[in-house]
């Protein structure tokens, strides 16, 4: 199995590059896809045996620079912030009242005059590090990370899909969580675990746990509603999400009545990012409509895939998760290469191999880094699995798979 030491390795030698990273990174994993696609009858694999050789690929990655990404900066300084007592949600990297945190590498956080978006669970998270160096305190990081993949790919071993499959995974694994440590991975973990379990104040629990380290999974918030209220089961839904629900509330109150204004981080994130969008990019590249209007098509849009969806699947937990969140990413108007977790596992336990390559065809976006130019070109590479996905969800019926 040397499928893992050799993408290790590449991901420890792009980071030398001077120039061209992101295309370097694009086409290696493609080549990569191809390759692995055209020997798959080849590939035997042993499940303890992957792992293995994968956790100790991995190590080469720890204590490497991540290319192309500056989110580890935003992570550990908010973490500072917090456990200096000051707040991530009102006071921005560049605020000079914060120049007594001493944090060397704070000129290097993006956009350094937007406060801080990450939920209040994650912030708690990256202040257990506050008084770490930076080097130190990511090499942490990257240990902590690697042995949440071994959490995930044991996971992963649960299910039938166990096969050439999960090689397409490797360098999207190592890239955009051994090496890069995005908190998407802390935060899906217990949503993993929300997807198999089968105890219902555990699912509960393990759900909004999710929530409050990304906010991402709210999405399945009226389908979960729905799904229970025919069942006739929403105590424990109503108890827990009451209860995480109130406090959640608050601090949405909190962030926008005491932060206003395009300096927040959650409204700047709603209204000013763009990266990587599907039916957003289309609609502002094909038509000469304002801002505002495509986003609104684009949530109608969202909106009519998310009742399809409810019909399709017979609420079916993992059907639901990969369709809702695939038609979030598709309509929304970012999709980092980090996302496609969230769909990566359901994706695999499906058998769907289109929106499998959905949750890891991001990576084309690197191509932006070189290429500014390409936003059309990188959007219709990443989403264009999306719409064949959509065609394998018409042929297969929902009622045939296998459930959580």
């Amino acid at each position: 199995m040397f499928a893992p030491y050799f993408i290790a390795l590449i991901l420890r030698f792009i980071p030398l590059l001077e120039s061209y990273q992101g295309t370097t990174y694009v086409v290696l994993y493609t080549l990569f896809i191809f390759v692995v696609f055209y020997f798959r009858s080849k590939f035997l694999f042993i499940k303890k045996s992957f792992i293995v050789h994968f956790s100790l690929a991995s190590c080469l990655l720890i204590g490497t620079t991540p290319f192309l990404e500056n989110d580890q900066y935003r992570y550990l300084w908010e973490g500072k912030l917090i456990a200096a007592g000051e707040n991530p949600y009102f006071k921005s990297p560049s605020d000079p009242s914060l120049n007594s945190i001493n944090f060397p590498e704070r000129n290097k956080i993006a956009y350094n005059k937007i406060a801080g978006l990450y939920p209040p669970l994650a912030l708690g998270f990256f202040s257990l590090f506050s008084s770490l160096k930076y080097d130190q305190a990511m090499i942490l990081l990257q240990i902590i990370h690697l042995l949440l993949c071994l959490v995930l790919l044991q996971v992963l071993s649960r299910f039938t899909v166990f096969d050439f499959r999960v090689l397409w995974i490797i360098p999207f694994l190592m890239k955009e969580y051994v090496q890069a440590v995005h908190i998407d991975l802390l935060a899906f973990i217990p949503f993993a675990f929300f997807l198999v379990t089968k105890n219902r104040w555990g699912k509960e629990i393990l759900y909004w746990l999710s929530i409050w380290l990304k906010w991402l999974p709210l999405a399945l918030l009226p389908a979960r509603f729905i799904k229970l209220a025919k069942k006739k089961d929403l105590v424990p839904f109503l108890t827990v999400g009451s209860i995480a629900g109130f406090v959640l509330l608050l601090t949405f109150l909190f962030l926008f009545k005491l932060k206003p204004g395009e300096y927040s981080g959650p409204y700047a994130f709603s209204f000013f990012w763009k990266w990587n969008a599907g039916l957003y990019q289309f609609l502002l590249s094909s038509f000469s409509f304002k801002h505002i209007t495509i986003k609104s098509i684009c949530l109608i849009v969202f909106c009519l895939f998310y009742c399809f969806y409810l019909w399709r699947s017979h609420f079916k937990v993992q059907a639901l998760t990969l369709y809702i969140f695939s038609a979030l990413f598709f309509t929304a108007h970012v999709y980092n290469a980090w996302y496609g977790l969230w769909i990566l596992i359901p994706a695999l336990s499906l058998r769907n191999n289109y929106l499998l390559l959905y949750s890891i065809s991001a990576y084309t976006s690197y191509l932006l880094y070189d290429f500014e130019n390409w936003e059309f070109i990188c959007s219709l590479l990443t989403h264009i699995w999306f719409l064949l996905g959509l065609k394998q969800l018409f042929k297969d019926s929902m009622t045939r798979r296998k459930v959580f």
